[in-house]
């Protein structure tokens, strides 16, 4: 199998070890425009791609790592090849470009298999949520808040933060994007909204032009309101959300893997197993992989999730 990387920072680095315990033998490329080999491109044996013309239609998967703003050209060549593609979120960083790839991908003869990296939806603990909202066992849900952040500075140790492209508007970074995991859940769990309102800003003394803080409220007609707060500011990690309902609450800390239920002469804890989110990449790997052998679609091919981009994109 031979497969084609797009970035290989952290989260490539990731996809690339995981997919060689998953498959020894699988030959990889690595897409870099300097053509420049590294330790890391050694030790996996990766040849390197420079241009966009050496990417060719007997490549088996190609793996969207890099920033978004990157991406376009290479997108452009991925699907002239109908070439199975896994992207690591989000699929794009404007507007623009966003239009240009829903018309790529329902104009073309794009038939190939395609997932959107958006682990967190592997997680135990949140298919146990997604369980209990359709067991109805909160009653009518009301309302659902999100709280995302970290101290931009600790996210990669060794790594000055003001040359990520999260601390850079030319480089289309802020908080919303890349934080957008939140987002994503609230649509996994409650389906599509209609509406978004959204409010920005750059708060901190962080040396970024971005947002570092950001307050999103979801909605439509008939459905629970939910709220998300992000920022690049937290001393202490934070990954929760509490879920409102008229008989009962949801608390959830993704951090920790905590689900506790609470209402009148109701505490009921669960015991999930797994590794947390370490496990979710190795679980999304195997469904895209699976996906590609059996000649079926992913749980979350790339159109389902543009409805969502969209919102977001023509927002900020």
């Amino acid at each position: 199998m031979k497969v084609l990387f797009f970035g290989t920072g952290s989260i490539g680095k990731r996809h690339c070890v995981n997919l060689k315990k998953l498959m020894p033998h699988a030959d990889l490329y690595f897409f870099r425009d300097t053509g420049k080999k590294d330790s890391f491109s050694e030790q996996v044996n990766a040849k390197i791609l420079s241009s966009v013309e050496q990417i060719t239609e007997d490549i088996d998967a190609a793996f969207f790592c890099a920033p978004a703003y990157t991406r376009k050209k290479c997108y452009e060549k991925i699907i002239q090849h109908n070439i199975p593609l896994y992207a690591e979120k989000p699929l794009i960083s404007n507007m623009a470009d966003l239009i240009w790839l829903k018309a790529q991908l329902t104009s073309s003869s794009y038939t190939a298999v395609s997932l959107v990296g958006f682990n967190l939806r592997f997680l135990n603990v949140i298919r146990t949520v997604k369980e209990i909202l359709f067991s109805n066992k909160l009653g009518n849900v009301c309302r659902a808040s999100f709280d995302v952040g970290q101290y931009l500075p600790d996210w990669r140790p060794g790594i000055d933060y003001r040359t990520l492209y999260s601390a850079q508007k030319s480089k289309e970074g802020g908080v919303i994007l890349d934080l957008m995991h939140e987002i994503d859940l609230a649509y996994f769990l409650f389906g599509s909204f209609s509406d978004a309102s959204i409010v920005r800003n750059k708060f901190s003394n962080l040396e970024i032009d971005t947002e570092d803080t950001a307050a999103i409220i979801l909605h439509r007609a008939s459905a629970p309101i939910v709220t998300i707060n992000m920022d690049y500011v937290a001393r202490k990690k934070m990954r929760h959300f509490n879920i409102i309902g008229d008989q009962a609450t949801l608390s959830c800390d993704l951090i920790n893997n905590s689900l506790v239920i609470e209402g009148q002469n109701l505490v009921e804890e669960f015991s999930l197993g797994g590794d947390g989110e370490k496990c979710t990449y190795i679980a999304a790997l195997e469904e895209f992989l699976s996906a590609i052998k059996e000649r079926k679609v992913t749980s979350y091919p790339l159109m389902d999730s543009i409805p969502m981009h969209e919102l977001i994109l023509a927002r900020i």
